[in-house]
C-alpha cells in the first residue's frame, strides 16, 4: 500500500522518508508565478512573496489529472493507495483525489484501488492522520479498514489557532476589511477553529493575552484524561511553540507530539506570530499506535 498527502500537512522530509509517504503537486502562486511546495519553503521567504506582490499569493491544489499521473506512477509498486487530504471544504485537492480515484480504477491495463480519507482538518494535524495511516500500514492493516481507523482518529481532532495581525486574513479574502480594522481598533484577536471542516472563530480575546494559556486551557477543557497525539504549529514564534508543547504535556495525557513552523500555504493566510495546536485523542481507536521514532525532534527543527 502507498500513502499520498497533500503538501499541506506540513510534514518535514525526513517524516516523510522516514514513514514512506508520497507528496502530491501543490504549488503557491505569486503574481502568477507557481512555487513548488512540495519542498520546504522558509517564512521569511513566503514574507518577502507577500511583501512585494501586487495580489496576495494563493494556492493552487493538486488537479484531477494530476493526481491520476501520480496515483498511476506510484501504482506500478502496489495498487493499493491511500490519499490523506486536507478538508474537502478548504480547498479542492479532496475532490480531486476522488475524481482521480475513479479514473484509475478503471484502467484497463492496471487498475488501482485508492481510498481517500477526508481528514476534516488541515497543516500539521492532517500530517499526523497521515503518519498514524503509515503506522498502521506496518502494522498490517488493509486498506479499508485503514482507512476507516483514520476516518475515526480525524474526526476526533480539534484545532485551536491565535491569530496575532488580521494582515494577512483580510489580504487573502479570509476576513472583511471592516471586521480587522474593528479588531485592531478594539485590541482583539481570533482564536479560529474548524468546524464541520471549515474555519470559525472560536472566541475573540485581547491582544494582552497570552495565547499560551488560553490555547492551554481551551485544549485542557476538551481533552483532560483522554490519550492524545498533539500537533503545534507556528509563525515564527519557536519559543511561544515550544512553551505550548510544554504545558500540553503538562496538562494532558500526551502519546506523541511534534512541532514545526507553518506550511507555506497555511501560513499566508495566518501570518507571523500565529500560534496553533492541533489535538487528535488516540483512546477509541481500537488501536495502541506505536510512538512514531524520532518525529518530535526532527518536527521541531
Amino acid at each position: 500500500m502507498r500513502i499520498v498527502t497533500n503538501p499541506g500537512s506540513n510534514l518535514s522530509p525526513a517524516m516523510l522518508a522516514r514513514h514512506d509517504i508520497d507528496l502530491s503537486p501543490q504549488k503557491l502562486v505569486v503574481d502568477g508565478i507557481s512555487h513548488d511546495t512540495r519542498e520546504p519553503v522558509p517564512l521569511s521567504v513566503v514574507d518577502g512573496w507577500i511583501a512585494g506582490a501586487k495580489q496576495h499569493p494563493y494556492v493552487l491544489g493538486t488537479s484531477a489529472a494530476e493526481f491520476t499521473r501520480l496515483f498511476t506512477e506510484i501504482g506500478r509498486d502496489d495498487p493499493e493507495i491511500l490519499a490523506v487530504m486536507t478538508s474537502r471544504k478548504l480547498i479542492q485537492t479532496h475532490d480531486a483525489a476522488v475524481s482521480a480515484a475513479r479514473t484509475v480504477a478503471t484502467q484497463a491495463r492496471h487498475p488501482l484501488r485508492v481510498r481517500v480519507v477526508d481528514t476534516g482538518i488541515t497543516e500539521l494535524g492532517t500530517g499526523l492522520v497521515a503518519v498514524m495511516g503509515a503506522l498502521g500500514r506496518a502494522a498490517g492493516m488493509a486498506l479499508d479498514p485503514l482507512g476507516d481507523m483514520l476516518q475515526r482518529f480525524s474526526a476526533g481532532a480539534q484545532l485551536q489557532l491565535h491569530v496575532a495581525s488580521m494582515d494577512n486574513l483580510i489580504a487573502g479574502g479570509q476576513a472583511s476589511f471592516l471586521r480587522g480594522w474593528l479588531a485592531n481598533i478594539f485590541h482583539v484577536r481570533p482564536i479560529l477553529t474548524l468546524q464541520g471542516g471549515e474555519l470559525a472563530v472560536a472566541q475573540k480575546v485581547s491582544t494582552r493575552v497570552d495565547p499560551v494559556e488560553m490555547l492551554s486551557i481551551a485544549m485542557t477543557d476538551a481533552f483532560a484524561g483522554r490519550r492524545v497525539w498533539v500537533a503545534v504549529v507556528h509563525g515564527g514564534v519557536p519559543s511561544l511553540a515550544q512553551r505550548l508543547l510544554a504545558t500540553l504535556r503538562a496538562r494532558l495525557d500526551v502519546a506523541y507530539a511534534c512541532t514545526r513552523p507553518f506550511s507555506a500555504s497555511v501560513y499566508t493566510h495566518v501570518g507571523r506570530g500565529a500560534l496553533g495546536c492541533f489535538v487528535l485523542p488516540i483512546d477509541a481507536l481500537g488501536w495502541d499506535p506505536p510512538v512514531p521514532e524520532g518525529d518530535g525532534d526532527e518536527a521541531s527543527a
